[in-house]
Protein backbone atom coordinates (compact mmCIF):
# COMPACT_ATOMS: atom_id res chain seq x y z
CA UNK A 1 0.00 0.00 0.00
CA UNK A 2 0.93 3.59 -0.93
CA UNK A 3 0.15 6.56 0.29
CA UNK A 4 -0.31 9.16 -2.60
CA UNK A 5 -0.44 13.29 -1.49
CA UNK A 6 -1.55 15.90 -4.10
CA UNK A 7 -2.44 19.59 -3.47
CA UNK A 8 -5.60 20.32 -5.38
CA UNK A 9 -6.33 24.16 -6.13
CA UNK A 10 -9.39 25.33 -7.35
CA UNK A 11 -8.67 28.16 -10.14
CA UNK A 12 -12.68 29.02 -11.17
CA UNK A 13 -14.96 29.04 -7.93
CA UNK A 14 -18.03 30.34 -10.14
CA UNK A 15 -21.06 27.70 -8.61
CA UNK A 16 -18.89 25.39 -6.31
CA UNK A 17 -17.37 23.13 -9.18
CA UNK A 18 -16.77 19.79 -8.14
CA UNK A 19 -14.09 17.17 -9.05
CA UNK A 20 -13.00 13.67 -9.13
CA UNK A 21 -9.54 12.33 -8.42
CA UNK A 22 -8.35 8.71 -10.12
CA UNK A 23 -5.22 7.26 -9.83
CA UNK A 24 -5.21 5.46 -12.57
CA UNK A 25 -8.45 4.06 -13.49
CA UNK A 26 -9.75 3.70 -9.58
CA UNK A 27 -11.80 7.01 -8.37
CA UNK A 28 -10.10 7.89 -4.77
CA UNK A 29 -12.15 10.65 -3.72
CA UNK A 30 -15.07 12.90 -5.15
CA UNK A 31 -15.55 16.51 -3.71
CA UNK A 32 -17.58 20.43 -4.24
CA UNK A 33 -15.11 22.30 -4.01
CA UNK A 34 -16.86 24.77 -0.68
CA UNK A 35 -13.73 26.89 0.33
CA UNK A 36 -12.29 30.49 -0.73
CA UNK A 37 -9.62 31.48 -3.05
CA UNK A 38 -6.14 30.75 -2.51
CA UNK A 39 -6.90 27.71 -0.50
CA UNK A 40 -5.70 24.04 -1.31
CA UNK A 41 -6.82 20.64 -0.30
CA UNK A 42 -4.11 18.47 0.43
CA UNK A 43 -5.52 14.73 -0.73
CA UNK A 44 -4.03 11.26 1.06
CA UNK A 45 -4.50 8.70 -1.14
CA UNK A 46 -3.78 5.35 0.02
CA UNK A 47 -3.86 3.18 -2.99
CA UNK A 48 -2.18 -0.41 -4.05
CA UNK A 49 0.05 0.51 -6.96
CA UNK A 50 2.55 -2.19 -8.12
CA UNK A 51 6.34 0.04 -9.84
CA UNK A 52 6.13 1.62 -12.94
CA UNK A 53 4.03 3.84 -14.95
CA UNK A 54 1.13 5.89 -13.23
CA UNK A 55 -1.76 8.19 -13.38
CA UNK A 56 -3.13 10.86 -10.93
CA UNK A 57 -5.65 12.62 -12.55
CA UNK A 58 -8.64 15.16 -12.18
CA UNK A 59 -12.21 14.60 -13.94
CA UNK A 60 -14.85 17.33 -13.60
CA UNK A 61 -18.42 15.96 -13.33
CA UNK A 62 -20.47 16.87 -16.17
CA UNK A 63 -18.07 19.72 -17.55
CA UNK A 64 -14.80 19.82 -20.20
CA UNK A 65 -13.40 22.67 -18.17
CA UNK A 66 -10.18 20.81 -17.44
CA UNK A 67 -8.34 23.79 -16.21
CA UNK A 68 -10.44 24.46 -13.27
CA UNK A 69 -8.12 22.72 -10.97
CA UNK A 70 -4.55 22.39 -10.30
CA UNK A 71 -2.70 19.96 -9.13
CA UNK A 72 0.74 20.28 -7.45
CA UNK A 73 3.63 18.76 -4.49
CA UNK A 74 2.99 15.47 -5.32
CA UNK A 75 4.29 12.82 -3.40
CA UNK A 76 4.53 8.82 -3.16
CA UNK A 77 5.10 7.94 0.98
CA UNK A 78 6.46 11.30 1.40
CA UNK A 79 9.27 11.12 -1.40
CA UNK A 80 8.02 14.32 -4.17
CA UNK A 81 7.38 12.37 -7.75
CA UNK A 82 8.19 14.08 -10.75
CA UNK A 83 4.84 14.03 -13.32
CA UNK A 84 4.41 15.37 -16.57
CA UNK A 85 0.42 15.82 -16.66
CA UNK A 86 0.12 13.55 -13.71
CA UNK A 87 1.72 10.70 -15.19
CA UNK A 88 4.58 9.77 -12.83
CA UNK A 89 6.82 6.57 -12.99
CA UNK A 90 7.00 4.55 -8.95
CA UNK A 91 10.48 2.76 -8.66
CA UNK A 92 9.85 0.14 -6.02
Amino acid sequence: MKEVTVNVTCLNHAGNPSYRLYVDTDLLTERTWIWPQNIYIKEHLFVDIQPGEHTLRIEIPGSMAVNRFKMDNVTVDGLPVNHQNGVFFLDK
